[in-house]
């Protein structure tokens, strides 16, 4: 897994805890059974970007990506 898809969770745990949102609650925001909450918070698994999303929505958050070129521009 990579480590923006930790971080992600990461957040995602961060944001339950500060309003008190629970893993029952988040499946019932999102339809979702037991199982699939468990496994979206679970640094262990890739999880979807999609599936991420609505967890960070049903929480009053969105992610945003951003990109940018590393290249240095090599002069010669």
């Amino acid at each position: 897994m990579t480590l923006t898809l930790t971080v992600i969770k990461t957040l995602l745990h961060q944001g339950m805890r500060q309003q008190g949102i629970g893993k029952a609650e988040l499946a019932r925001r999102l339809g979702w059974h037991l199982p699939q909450v468990d496994r979206v918070l679970d640094v262990r698994h890739s999880s979807r970007l999609d599936r991420m999303d609505a967890a960070l929505h049903a929480i009053g958050c969105h992610l945003e990506g951003k990109t940018r070129s590393t290249s240095t521009g090599i002069r010669r």
